[in-house]
């Protein structure tokens, strides 16, 4: 009975592993052998073709890189050439046509003649120095002269040289050296007088703006008699005089509520003393003058305020309450465009305004008004305080 695996033990197993693998053999292929041994007899590789080739490529790279330094180093620097070949402007070759002398010729005719014949060279010579100090260092020119050409008949071979750029430069001063000299020249008088004409810049900031305006007001007559918050609501018109002064003139729709104290003179020993509750609605016309601390430019400004207003009285609603002993009621009491208060109050503000755009910003600007005159059909001395916020567009 044969046992299960599992209860073979480690030696029987190899034993069994063993048996099995003996009797399998692995077939001979001759082909394979043959392929094996061609590459254990050949040769081991040298590495000279790839040694070759990045030699070539770096001689490839190395006559690329000297060409273009060489196309640089000549682009950079065109006009150094020396004086010797600056200066070796003309060659002059003259071929000897004159016919042999005769031996019977005398010593002072060949002088003469040598002289003859040198004369012109020094006449060219001297004209070719001359010209070549008048031209710009570097510039081409032959000068020949036409006596040696007339004289002589020789030809004349010119050789030019490498045009020099800083020649050319020399040139373009000396030309301007020149048109300012030959410049008209205007009466010292009349340069006085262009220099003293003062040339307007045209104005780069907007002139004109409107400002919508809207706050809360609180009105009273002493600090402590604080009844509620009235508003006002309006727009402001600003012009600007100069960058940093403007003149500003309002019209605003106020309301005012207040409380205070009411002394009247019934008749009696002492005057009666009566509680006033006033609701007013006003037309309110502000004029100022403002100046901004800093420019136009930036994005933040500061500016200070002041002028008066008049307060055209539109509607006075008063509810009196006289003293408890007066023996009076309570009563009420109404006044319609009655009272006008033209530039009867002070005004004093500061403000500050933020740019948004290009042409809106906002401001705000706490605000104080103090009477110069009695307000209302009492005449109370009725101060006001707040906050205007505004809406600011420049045109």
């Amino acid at each position: 009975m044969k046992k299960k695996l599992d209860n073979l033990t480690n030696n029987e197993l190899d034993n069994i592993l063993r048996n099995a693998l003996d009797k399998y053999d692995i077939p001979y292929q001759e082909d394979d052998w043959k392929k094996m041994q061609s590459k254990l007899d050949a040769p081991p590789p040298t590495g000279l073709g790839k040694s070759a080739g990045l030699a070539k490529y770096m001689l490839f790279l190395g006559g690329v890189t000297v060409l273009l330094l060489s196309i640089w180093w000549w682009v950079k620097s065109p006009g150094e050439i020396s004086n010797s070949d600056q200066y070796n402007i003309a060659t002059v070759t003259q071929k000897q046509n004159t016919p042999k002398e005769s031996s019977g010729t005398s010593a002072s005719d060949n002088t003469d003649r040598q002289h003859d014949n040198d004369s012109p060279n020094i006449d060219y010579q001297n004209t070719l120095e001359k010209n070549q100090k008048q031209l710009p260092n570097g510039l081409l020119s032959t000068i020949s002269g036409q006596k040696e050409q007339q004289s002589t008949g020789l030809p004349i071979t010119t050789t030019l040289t490498k045009p020099d750029i800083k020649a050319f430069m020399d040139l373009d001063t000396k030309f301007n050296s020149i048109m300012e000299k030959s410049a008209v020249q205007i009466p010292e008088k009349e340069v006085e007088l262009a220099q003293d004409t003062k040339v307007k810049k045209p104005v780069d900031y907007a002139r004109f703006s409107t400002t919508l305006i809207l706050s809360p007001d609180v009105s009273a007559v002493n600090i402590l008699d604080i009844h509620g918050v009235g508003s006002n609501i309006g727009v402001n018109f600003e012009y600007f005089v100069r960058e940093k002064i403007s003149i500003n003139a309002g019209l605003l729709y106020a309301f005012k509520t207040y409380k205070a104290d009411y002394q009247t003179n019934t008749g009696g020993y002492q005057p009666s003393t009566n509680a006033i509750r006033g609701d007013c609605y006003i037309l309110d016309i502000p004029i100022a003058v403002r100046y901004y601390l800093n420019s136009h430019e930036s994005l933040q400004r500061w500016y200070i305020s002041s002028g008066l207003s008049s307060y055209l009285m539109l509607t006075e609603k008063y509810q009196i309450e006289p003293e408890m002993n007066s023996g009076v009621p309570p009563y009420s009491n109404r006044v319609d465009n009655k009272n006008n208060h033209y530039l009867g109050v002070l005004n004093l503000s500061a403000g500050y305004q933020r740019q948004l755009t290009e042409k809106l910003a906002i401001q705000i600007e706490p605000y104080v008004k103090l009477p110069i005159t009695g307000v209302g059909e009492y005449n109370v001395n009725l101060k006001s305080t707040g906050i205007w916020i505004g809406m600011k567009y420049n045109w």
